[in-house]
């Protein structure tokens, strides 16, 4: 029995909230972006509300709307992993339902349900819900309001107009002038290509009252907390985390301009190896159909603006996922119609695929030989490679099948239990030999003290801020009066220091997943 459009979208929202917060109750948070935010978060609803800081410190990496979010996870569930991601994949879900809706307004049905199928198996999108960071937020309110501004360009109506100046003030709130910068390049390169480019045309959108909107959404926070800082939060997040960020390379992520393509592909992976096609496709049919039009304008924006960032990062290109899978959506379909799925364009693609895809086995086997983990490696990688094996050669079969497209389907299908594999078992397998986790006997309940520096993750899990040291010297005053109290401190930090080696015993070490240091916690020799 078919579904009516309520009905369906119902469906739509439940299985995106299914996917969008798979698990994400059952690791803890312990990547360094995560651990940041979540802790500031925390120490906001336990102090001041509006004033984020981390470890008792000012944070000024990040305008506040995630952590309003995360407050009121934790006022609903308590200071805890679903506090402080539920929100984010509350909002993924609502967007990837609306993104579907939009969608089945404005292109061929069978396009909108392959654009929704490639957002529901590209795990890097997924996994975006997951974390409690603010690109959910960003990607929900900023996807939004593109997809409002194009819904006011072909009905006029002034509510979505309205709507649209609505989601890039809280998008703005939410990542800061990128926002506002992005949006405005989409606007301009789109009426441009429309031929619609003129003052009347732009008066039309009410650009005047519009920026108002965006201000009085965004400009109070902004302007108090330059206030109540002295300017330090200005000076730090616009010229340090915007404008620095975007000039040069910062905290070693950086990088030619191909890794952004590079980051552009795995983030709608695995469709993502058919995002050349796409393109293509957008650029010979944009005149023929505004929604194509405007998706290729999207996207060469936004992967042009990061292209040329002096910082580049995986999850900058994000908020062009939604339009790419459009013009993949697109592509795709018309291989269905003219029969034209087998050539040597999709070969490559579906080459690339099997390879990412025969490769996760051999790195769950690499990552999972540590002797804190009960499982051999073994028992989990080689049902893993089976099951990749089996569906790979199933996808084969019907792929040199002439007129047989199953095997679009059968990619998405494997992809989704690979992202489901990932959240439910790789994720919290991995957490047990954490620092964080591994720790917990040693410093729960006791007085701990840093040195320099160490892994975030620390404060969050264990609810707590820590007081630190940047000289030996002041160290070895605090411990002589404090000798019970334990160090926590990286390898690195420690490493060419002969104090350390001499006055102190290390009683944990261990490596941080997927970073490039050790945890390592001391115990002062008392003379």
């Amino acid at each position: 029995m078919l579904l009516n459009r309520k009905s369906e979208l119902l469906v739509v929202f439940i299985i995106s909230l299914f996917l969008c917060a798979a698990n994400i109750w059952g690791y803890p948070i312990s990547i360094l972006d995560e651990a940041k935010n979540a802790e500031a978060a925390r120490e906001m609803f336990q102090g001041h509300a509006f004033l984020p800081t981390f470890n008792d410190f000012l944070r000024t990496d990040k305008p506040p709307l995630h952590y309003f979010f995360m407050q009121f996870g934790y006022t609903l569930f308590g200071v805890n992993e679903w506090g402080a991601r539920f929100f984010g994949a509350l909002l993924g879900a609502g967007f990837i339902t609306y993104f579907y809706a939009f969608l089945r307004k404005h292109i061929f049905l069978n396009v909108a349900r392959l654009a929704l199928m490639i957002l529901w198996c590209s795990f890097f999108w997924i996994q975006e819900f997951h974390l409690a960071v603010p690109d959910p937020y960003l990607l929900a309110f900023l996807g939004t309001g593109w997809l409002l501004f194009f819904e006011f360009y072909k009905s006029g109506k002034q509510g979505h107009l309205w709507l649209f100046y609505i989601c890039i003030g809280l998008a703005t709130l939410a990542k800061g002038p990128v926002a506002i910068g992005l949006t405005g390049l989409n606007v301009l390169l789109f009426l441009i290509i429309q031929r619609k480019f003129s003052i009347s045309q732009i008066l039309k959108f009410k650009p005047i009252l519009g920026g108002l909107i965006v201000l009085l959404i965004s400009a109070p926070w902004f302007i108090w907390i330059h206030f109540t800082t002295d300017g330090a939060f200005t000076q730090g997040f616009f010229v340090q985390h915007n404008l620095e960020r975007f000039n040069s390379e910062m905290e070693g992520h950086g990088g030619i301009f191909l890794i952004t393509w590079l980051f552009v592909l795995l983030g709608l992976f695995p469709f993502g190896a058919f995002i050349p096609q796409g393109l293509w496709h957008g650029y010979k049919f944009y005149k023929r159909s505004d929604l194509i039009g405007y998706s290729l304008v999207v996207s060469v924006v936004v992967i042009g603006f990061f292209s040329i960032s002096g910082t580049k990062l995986p999850n900058y290109t994000l908020p062009a996922m939604p339009f790419l899978a459009i013009l993949v959506g697109g592509y795709l379909e018309e291989t269905m119609i003219y029969k034209t799925g087998k050539s040597w364009q999709n070969t490559v693609s579906l080459s690339l695929i099997s390879l990412v895809s025969l490769a996760l086995p051999v790195a769950v086997y690499i990552l999972f030989d540590h002797p804190l983990l009960s499982n051999p490696q073994v028992y989990i990688a080689v049902p893993f490679m089976l099951l990749m094996l089996a569906s790979l050669g199933y996808i084969w079969v019907r792929y040199l099948k002439r007129n047989d497209f199953k095997w679009i389907y059968s990619i998405a299908v494997l992809w989704v239990i690979i992202s489901l594999t990932i959240f439910f078992f790789i994720y919290p397998n991995l957490s047990k030999i954490t620092p964080v986790v591994q720790a917990e006997t040693y410093i729960k309940n006791k007085e701990v003290v840093v040195y320099k520096n160490y892994d975030p993750a620390f404060n969050f899990n264990f609810q707590r801020t820590f007081t630190v040291f940047h000289r030996e010297e002041e160290l070895i005053e605090y411990l002589n009066k404090h000798p019970q109290t334990l160090v926590l401190t990286k390898n690195k930090v420690i490493r060419d220091q002969m104090l350390f080696k001499t006055e102190f015993q290390t009683i944990f070490r261990q490596p941080t997943v997927f970073e490039n240091y050790d945890t390592v916690i001391l115990r002062y020799i008392e003379d």
